[in-house]
């Protein structure tokens, strides 16, 4: 059993996507990956 604070490093993926290249998609692209990004970085 582990007592005290604990540093540690956890392994995460995020999967981001669009489904065509309109500029509006590639804005929604770079959107999903600041999302994540900052959520991420959070835990």
């Amino acid at each position: 059993m582990l007592r005290g604070n604990v540093s540690f490093m956890k392994r995460v993926v995020a999967y981001c996507r669009v489904s065509t290249e309109q500029d509006d998609q590639l804005n929604s692209l770079e959107n999903q990956k600041w999302y994540f990004e900052k959520y991420i970085r959070k835990c």
